[in-house]
């Protein structure tokens, strides 16, 4: 956001020897750290292989899952963590595991959407949220009723704090970005475009690439809780996903989510 691709208190790039993305995904976060932090090793893990194959030498990829045993052990100086809401079941376990792998006075830097907001709302509609009926509004709902069946939590953005105090971290500052800050009594919202729409032009810069991470993920987001859960059949799935690209694709909507 507004050039920093991380918020901690990181030391300079010479200290920033071992740094791990959770849930990559195209893997951008990874490559704008390698290349701006030469002198850090970048890995990457998700369970979709789709990041590029021209990285910077300093990056690496691997298909893995972080809900699995983590192998390392006291080795990074920064784990990174964005938008990995509804995927995790068992949020403190979780966060035991990146502490053990984190080396003393290693960092924890994390991005996670308002749960407890799913909707998604149209600025050029008085800010109201879309109809039901808008493929952007149903997505929402059917993916939070499979995500509610599967057990996960939603709802998991206030908790985090707790989480990460029950797991034995200390000098916790939870933070959305520059633009909003997160404390035990507070949670300041702020504005996420879909695609380049807004004035600003570094917001546009944000809202284009967030486009574009929507677009790339949706399958991935969608497919199996639709087919396994809900019901539905592959082609039924497809066709939904065409027709929430033409939405999310519709800048005379002004589309926009809270985080």
């Amino acid at each position: 956001m507004r050039g920093k691709r991380n918020l901690t208190p990181f030391p300079p790039s010479h200290l920033a020897h071992d740094v791990l993305d959770l849930g990559c995904g195209t893997g951008m976060w990874a490559i704008d750290f390698a290349d701006a932090h030469e002198e850090a090793s970048v890995k990457g893990i998700d369970l979709s292989p789709i990041q590029p194959v021209m990285v910077p030498p300093n990056c690496t990829f691997e298909v893995d899952d972080y809900n699995q045993e983590f192998l390392d052990e006291d080795k990074y100086d920064l784990v990174h963590q964005r938008e990995l809401l509804a995927t995790v079941p068992d949020w403190l376990v979780f966060y035991k595991k990146i502490f053990k792998s984190l080396k003393l006075g290693g960092w924890l830097n994390i991005k996670e959407l308002d749960g407890s907001d799913p909707s998604y709302y149209s600025a050029a509609n008085d800010d109201l949220p879309l109809p039901r009926g808008n493929p952007a509004r149903d997505s929402n709902e059917y993916g939070n009723k499979a995500v509610r069946m599967m057990g996960l939590d939603l709802d998991g953005t206030p908790k985090i704090e707790g989480w990460l105090k029950k797991a034995g971290y200390v000098n916790i500052k939870l933070s959305w970005n520059e633009f909003g800050t997160y404390n035990s009594a507070k949670v300041e919202i702020k504005k996420i475009p879909i695609g380049p729409w807004m004035e600003d032009k570094e917001w546009q810069e944000i809202g284009k690439w967030n486009l574009v991470k929507l677009q790339k993920g949706i399958s991935d987001y969608i497919m199996r809780p639709y087919t396994m859960l809900l019901g539905w059949t592959t082609e039924e799935v497809n066709i939904f996903i065409d027709k929430l690209n033409v939405v999310m694709k519709d800048t005379s909507l002004k589309l926009y989510y809270h985080m």
